[in-house]
């Protein structure tokens, strides 16, 4: 059997004469090992990126949409027998649905055009409950979200 001081004088030796191969070799061992760790970084970030994401849209939401129909007939027919969802109802859902923890109200009114000295606009206006702000923690560029306290003295807004 070969000794350990022999194998190692023999690998030295062998590594001494063949020296570019040797560093050649080297150098892809540690570009390699590099290139998977970077690539093992940007998949650990761009997944924690993801799940900041989902988890600022509501991950465990659940929405409640009213149908879209397609005739302005059976929308006619269902205004007939039904008023629509309102938020007792989402108020009704909290006190039914044990483990709710919260409940949000959405409105999305589309208005029929805006003018003014600039212009014309199709605007879209979004009316929330006070909770909102909270849940899909978006960034207000100028202004501030309505609070609770806003509505009781039914100021005029500016």
């Amino acid at each position: 059997m070969i000794e350990v001081r022999e194998a190692l004088g023999s690998s030295v030796e062998s590594l001494r004469s063949h020296g570019l191969r040797a560093v050649l070799s080297t150098l892809g061992i540690i570009f390699g090992a590099g290139a998977v760790i970077a690539m093992l970084s940007i998949g650990a970030g761009a997944e924690r990126q993801a799940l900041e994401t989902i988890d600022a849209m509501g991950l465990r939401n659940v929405l409640v949409r009213d149908k879209v129909f397609d005739r302005d007939n059976d929308k006619q027919e269902i205004r007939r027998k039904s008023a629509g969802l309102a938020f007792r109802d989402a108020e009704a859902i909290k006190d039914a649905v044990p483990g709710v923890e919260r409940v949000i109200a959405k409105i999305e009114v589309e208005p029929w055009k805006v003018l003014s000295a600039k212009g014309s606009a199709k605007p879209w206006v979004v009316g929330v409950s006070y909770d909102y702000p909270e849940l899909v923690k978006l960034p207000v560029r100028e202004g501030r979200f309505f609070e609770r306290s806003d509505a009781r003295p039914r100021w005029a807004v500016p």
